[in-house]
């Protein structure tokens, strides 16, 4: 099972890190440039497996909730750790593709790129202001495989990154919280999974009744099973859930639902 530690301070392992992580952000725009005077908090995640390195991630939870690492998160990295020969049994004579949506910090994607090396390449996603921060928690854990990238994409609006498109596997965690981003939301995966072949993976920590919306929304397009359960008494509901989707056979291209009354 992953194991996650958070340290307020920065070890003295980690301060050149967090130098070097500060010293590259000086090209910002000042309001970017903010990151440098905040407390960072460094979540550590180690593998089950020994031999593969922690995940170092730097956060900064008073700029907002893209900056944090979520529960979620950390079941979805176990997830991958578990499972790694579904994500690697596709034969192919290029690395598997897997796009991370909603990253926030990176740290499914960067899990993902330590598990399958070079096996896989991965695009971690979110809106553009967060993409600095999870490229240089990308430079921070790469060690010489180049697996990983990060891109901006915002839900809802037409994707002209042509790279985004024909993934193999979708991740996403912890991203069904506001119902205002539930459509726009799976209109991306609509837009993702156009191939029919694309499998996601989300992970989510039940906190609200209305997230059985995005459920029954999503169910027009795609076929949902839960794949884990995962007892954990510090989620609000007492666990987390890992669900698989698919698009379906027959789905119609996306809609806007009628919001008239």
């Amino acid at each position: 099972m992953l194991e996650s530690q958070e340290t307020a301070e920065p070890s003295i392992d980690h301060e050149e890190n967090l130098e070097f992580l500060f010293e590259k952000l000086s090209h910002l725009q000042p309001e970017e440039r903010k990151l440098s005077s905040v407390d960072a908090i460094i979540q550590t995640v180690k593998f089950t497996d020994e031999s593969i390195a922690p995940v170092l991630i730097y956060t900064f939870p008073s700029l907002g909730l893209r900056y944090r690492c979520w529960t979620s998160a950390l079941y979805l990295s176990r997830y991958l750790e578990c499972n790694q020969s579904e994500f690697l049994s596709i034969e192919m004579d290029r690395p598997v593709k897997i796009l991370d949506i909603g990253s926030g910090t990176g740290i499914v994607g960067i899990a993902a790129s330590k598990l399958f090396g070079r096996h896989v390449q991965v695009t971690v996603t979110d809106v553009a202001e967060v993409v600095p921060n999870m490229m240089k928690n990308i430079e921070v854990n790469q060690n010489g495989i180049d697996n990983i990238t990060a891109a901006p994409l915002v839900w809802g609006e037409k994707i002209m990154n042509a790279d985004l498109l024909h993934q193999n596997f979708i991740l996403a965690s912890d991203v069904i919280y506001y119902e205002e981003l539930f459509d726009i939301l799976i209109q991306t995966l609509v837009e993702l999974t156009e191939s029919g072949s694309t499998k996601i993976f989300i992970a989510a920590e039940k906190r609200k009744r209305v997230e059985n919306r995005f459920w029954k929304r999503a169910a027009k397009y795609f076929v949902v099973k839960v794949v884990e359960q995962i007892e954990d008494k510090s989620c609000e509901h007492g666990y987390v859930t890992i669900y698989s989707l698919i698009r379906k056979a027959n789905a119609p291209q996306y809609q806007k639902p009628n919001t008239h009354k």
